[in-house]
């Protein structure tokens, strides 16, 4: 099989089961407690960092978009490793890659979340004001 061929379907197989335990483990965990929503970590991290809004829509779409994260993250440096022969390497290239992935990603994502909450709020403030001028 062409190696591009295998690597491209190494990393779609990878991130679809990824992608499959996050959400499965999130229904299961929101029946085990029976509370709101559980939260899991990268969920928190980010909230906290940028001061996100976490009502019940948005954090329904924070979880999904961490869970895609995540799958990424872990499929893409699955992919890369595979075609690597030296343990170590092996060892020392993931552990470089995930931390760099991480660290990119999350603080790209986490800059447009909260551009994209102020632009929400400032529409809403227009809206307001309108509605007082009449």
């Amino acid at each position: 099989m062409n190696f591009y061929l295998e690597n491209l379907l190494n990393f779609i197989f990878g991130f679809v089961i990824m992608l499959l335990m996050h959400f499965i483990s999130y229904k299961y965990n929101t029946k085990k407690t029976k509370k709101k929503k559980s939260e899991n970590v990268t969920m928190t991290l980010i909230v906290n960092k940028y001061n996100l809004d976490t009502g019940k829509d948005n954090q329904k779409k924070l979880y999904i978009i961490t869970s895609i994260i995540n799958s990424f993250i872990i499929a893409f440096t699955f992919m890369i490793i595979i075609n690597i022969k030296n343990f170590f390497y092996k060892m020392l290239v993931g552990f470089a890659l995930i931390f760099i992935l991480i660290y990119s990603i999350y603080e790209i994502v986490g800059k447009y979340l909260k551009r994209k909450e102020i632009k929400i709020k400032e529409i809403k403030n227009k809206q307001i004001k309108k509605g007082k001028k009449k």
